[in-house]
C-alpha cells in the first residue's frame, strides 16, 4: 500500500479482526480513526450483486465531484474493467481476503488522476460478508490545483491486487473464530493436494460428497 490513509485503515481493521478472517460490522468504531474518516467509505452488496456505496466520505466525494452514495463501486474501473473489479469485490466476500486497487480518472480538461482504494472485508448478515470497510486517496498526495472543482469520469483500473490478510490461503479454512460465509461449508474438511484444496462433506452434500476448488497462490 502506498497511502499512508490506506496503511492507518488496514491495521486497524488487522487488530480488530485479531485471529478471525474478518471483524464484524458492528465492531468498527469511526472514533478509532477519526483523522481519515473523510476519506473512507463502507460497500454494501445483495441480492442484486453489485457493491455500492452505502456511506462515503466528505473528502472522497469533493475530489470526484459528486455523491457517491448508492453509485455501484465496480464502475469505478471504468468501463472496461468493471467486471474485473466485480470479480475481484466476489472473491473478497466469499473468502474473506481484502485487495488494493489503484484507479485512473479523467478530468473534462484532459487531466489524470490516480487513486489507491483499499477494500477489508467485514461479517454482517447471517455470519456472512456483505459490507466492505474502505478507504480511497491519491497516490502521490499531491493534489492538482483543479481537483475537486471538475467532476471526474473513472477511467481504468491499473492495478488489483488480492491478499490474505495472514499470508497464506488456509488462513479461511483453519481460523478458529471464522465465520460461516457460505454456510453449507460449515462441516466440511479440508484436504490439501499439491496446489489444490478439497473440501470434504461428511455425509454428503445433496448426491455430491466432494467439492474440489483450486485456490490460487497470491504473491505478496
Amino acid at each position: 500500500m502506498k497511502s499512508p490513509t490506506n496503511q492507518m485503515l488496514f491495521h486497524y481493521w488487522n487488530e480488530l479482526r485479531g485471529t478471525r478472517p474478518a471483524p464484524s460490522r458492528l465492531e468498527v468504531d469511526p472514533a478509532h480513526f477519526i483523522e481519515i474518516l473523510a476519506e473512507t467509505f463502507i460497500l454494501e452488496t445483495g441480492l442484486s450483486g453489485a457493491y455500492t456505496f452505502r456511506l462515503a466520505g466528505t473528502r472522497i466525494c469533493e475530489l470526484m465531484g459528486y455523491e457517491l452514495r448508492g453509485v455501484d463501486f465496480a464502475e469505478m474501473a471504468g468501463p472496461t474493467h468493471a467486471r474485473t473489479l466485480e470479480d475481484d469485490l466476489a472473491t473478497i466476500a466469499a473468502r474473506g481476503r481484502y485487495g488494493v486497487f489503484e484507479i485512473q480518472c479523467r478530468a473534462p480538461n484532459g487531466e489524470f488522476v490516480t487513486f489507491e482504494a483499499l477494500v477489508l472485508p467485514l461479517v454482517h448478515t447471517h455470519g456472512t460478508i456483505t459490507r466492505f470497510l474502505g478507504a480511497m486517496s491519491i497516490v502521490d498526495g499531491q493534489r492538482p490545483a483543479w481537483l475537486g472543482t471538475l467532476p471526474l469520469t473513472p477511467l481504468t483500473l491499473l492495478r488489483n491486487d488480492l491478499h490474505w490478510a495472514d499470508a497464506r490461503p488456509e488462513a479461511i479454512e483453519t481460523a478458529p473464530n471464522q465465520a460461516p460465509f457460505l454456510e453449507r461449508n460449515t462441516h466440511a474438511r479440508i484436504v490439501h493436494d499439491n496446489r489444490r484444496h478439497f473440501r470434504v462433506f461428511e455425509g454428503g452434500l445433496s448426491t455430491a460428497t466432494v467439492e474440489a476448488q483450486q485456490v490460487p497462490r497470491v504473491a505478496k
